[in-house]
This record gives C-alpha cells, sequence and structure tokens, in this order.
C-alpha cells in the first residue's frame, strides 16, 4: 500500500511538460500505461544517446523502482539530484526507498564527509553556494573599507573614531564559511561516485574474479570511484576500504565526467 502511494504521489505527468523530446513523451505515456520495462528501455537509450537531464533520471528511477530495481532507482534519483538539487521529489523519493533498502547498505555510510555532503552540500546548486559567498564578500568589503576611510580621515583631524562596523567583521566571517563550503562544492562535484546496482556483489583485492572477495556489498550503496580499468572499478567506501567491482554492478551518479 505504502508502494502504491508513493508511486501516485510521485506521478511522472508532472513533469512530462518539462522536455519536449519525443522519445522521452514516449517513455512516459508507456509509465501511465504501467508498461514500466519498456519505458525504463526508451529512458535508458535516452540518456545512452547523450540526453542529461533531472526529470528523465527521476521517471527512469520510477520505472526501475517498479521493476524491483531499488539499487537502480537509488541511483538514478541521486543522479537526478545531482543535476537539479532543487527536484525536491527526488530527495523524497530517496528518503522514502532508502527506509526499503537493507540496513547493511547504509552501515557503511556512516563517514563525516558523507553526512556533510549529504546534508548540506547536496542541498543546493553551485551557483546558490556561490551567491552567498559573493554577497557577505560584498557587504563587508564595503563596509570595512568605509571604516578604515573614515578611521583614517579621524586620525589626521584628530577627531572621535568610527564606531567599530560589528556588522562588516560579522559578513567577512560569514563570507569565509561560505567560500570554503562552496570550495567543498566544487570539489564534491567532481569527486566520481556511483551506487551498488546489484542485490549484491563481492568487493575484491583485484579487478577479476579470482581475486579474493573481502567482504559482500549491498544494493544502494554511496561509494568513490577512484579508477576503471576494462570492466571492473576500483572504488573506496565511505569507511575508507577500497576494492575492487565489476562497472556492472555500479550506476554512477555523480562527476563531471563518465568513467565507462
Amino acid at each position: 500500500m505504502t508502494s502504491l502511494l508513493f508511486i501516485l504521489f510521485f506521478s511522472p505527468t508532472s513533469f512530462a511538460e518539462l522536455s519536449p523530446n519525443n522519445s522521452y513523451q514516449e517513455g512516459i505515456r508507456l509509465m501511465q500505461d504501467e508498461k514500466y520495462a519498456e519505458a525504463a528501455t526508451v529512458f535508458e537509450k535516452e540518456f545512452k544517446s547523450g540526453k542529461n537531464f533531472a526529470t528523465l533520471f527521476f521517471n527512469w528511477g520510477l520505472s526501475a523502482y517498479k521493476l524491483q530495481k531499488r539499487g537502480l532507482a537509488l541511483a538514478l534519483w541521486r543522479r537526478a539530484l545531482y543535476i537539479e538539487p532543487s527536484l525536491s521529489a527526488s530527495r523524497q523519493a530517496i528518503s522514502f526507498i532508502s527506509t526499503e533498502l537493507s540496513r547493511e547498505s547504509s552501515a557503511e555510510e556512516q563517514g563525516g564527509w558523507y553526512y556533510f555532503r549529504a546534508s548540506i552540500l547536496d542541498r543546493a546548486s553551485l551557483n546558490t553556494f556561490l551567491f552567498f559567498s559573493w554577497l557577505p564578500f560584498i557587504v563587508s568589503g564595503f563596509l570595512l573599507i568605509r571604516y578604515f576611510g573614515a578611521k583614517r580621515n579621524a586620525l589626521k583631524s584628530e577627531q572621535l573614531l568610527p564606531k567599530f562596523p560589528v556588522t562588516g567583521v560579522i559578513c567577512a566571517a560569514v563570507f569565509i564559511v561560505s567560500f570554503f563550503l562552496t570550495a567543498a562544492k566544487a570539489w564534491s562535484l567532481t569527486e566520481p561516485r556511483a551506487t551498488i546496482i546489484n542485490t549484491s556483489v563481492s568487493l575484491r583485492t583485484g579487478p577479476s574474479l579470482e581475486d579474493n572477495s573481502i567482504f559482500d556489498l549491498m544494493e544502494g550503496l554511496d561509494v568513490t570511484i577512484r579508477q576503471a580499468q576494462n570492466s571492473w572499478a576500483l572504488i573506496t567506501l565511505n569507511s575508507g576500504v577500497s576494492g575492487w567491482v565489476p562497472t556492472s554492478a555500479l550506476f554512477q551518479h555523480a562527476g563531471r565526467t563518465p568513467l565507462w
């Protein structure tokens, strides 16, 4: 019942008008007809042809969810949120599906950087961070320059010194914090990350099935990609453990350049 309400709430029709692409619209129609496998195929072809917009991944994620591919659905919704952090439907979908996935898939996601990125950096676009860095910089610069100019003139004319610009100092402190947040956001956008989309996959010591298995990873886990080699990827978990998994078990949901 909960799953049905979820799909009804996140209806694909509300996003259909955002793209004039005929193939995309065909995928929407297939979803409305409950032909989820065919819709997913259409959305995947759109992706492979170079299309890269948030609602494509969101609706593809809905199709994947209805096909019981929860790891892929989560990866696609993360991709949608990476492209458009303001797409609240993706954020709600991620929150919804996280309650369904195994606790083991979230057990590794306990690092401070993961929570910092998820709770702050992924909440807004880079342009938003830039704006909130630029604004306090301008205000603090104006107030501090005016203060030091007035102070110099007061010293020359032996008059009372101007009041200390508390607001200017506060704005300068806000600028410093926002500057580092903006730098962190820019860094996070370049960091290639992927989601485990298989129900489970072995993390191995090398890029082959002959290499030793370290332990199994569960679907939905968010990992960092270090390098890709043929059909294998070296990944690092949020706990710091690294190992190799087949690229077929991953969907890259973040990073400027696709690695495979």
